[in-house]
């Protein structure tokens, strides 16, 4: 019994520094005429630099609203994706597939978004939907889900250990 609760307790420490490594951001964007996107992605922090791009995305989701009606989703594949990982913000104001702007999905059905050096842009189904000037940028990223570390994993592993086999001993005695 001893050697499973190692085992288990083993697991959850390496499985709780995989899991820690992978870092998730809500996206907002609020354009003009009630139009928004919100959505999210994530990538692993651990292989990320300061700057994380489309390659390195793990998932990738967003959707459009106009007031509190869906207008659209996507979720997949990216051409530019541009994330300072210092900052937590995107990077932009450059052209759409530069190192400093965004392009998500404009050739795809579903809601796209880009960001150049003069607006930000939604997109449905290929077509510009509703854009703002990128002086005046509400994209956002926001940290969505802070992992457990692994040493509250194993420390949690260890107090169930402990009830388990006062537990047991319990039960002999009355036995």
């Amino acid at each position: 019994m001893k050697q499973f609760l190692f085992a288990f307790a083993v697991f959850l420490l390496t499985a709780g520094t995989s899991n820690a490594a992978i870092k998730t951001y809500d996206i907002s964007w609020t354009g003009t005429s009630n139009y928004s996107l919100v959505g999210n992605f994530s990538f692993n922090a651990a292989t990320a630099g300061e700057h994380v791009n489309e390659n390195e995305l793990l998932s990738f989701f967003i959707e459009g609203f106009r007031g509190t009606t869906s207008i659209g989703t996507y979720s997949g594949r990216v051409l530019n994706f541009n994330f300072n990982t210092a900052t937590e913000e995107f990077v932009i104001g450059g052209s759409v597939t530069s190192g400093s702007g965004q392009l998500w999905n404009h050739d795809r059905p579903g809601i796209g978004f880009t960001s150049s050096a003069r607006t930000q842009a939604l997109l449905l189904n290929y077509s510009l939907v509703n854009s703002i000037p990128v002086e005046n940028s509400t994209l956002t990223a926001t940290l969505s889900s802070v992992p457990l570390p692994p040493a509250a994993l194993l420390f949690s592993a260890a107090l169930g250990g402990l009830g388990f086999f006062t537990r047991r001993r319990r039960l002999k005695a009355a036995a």
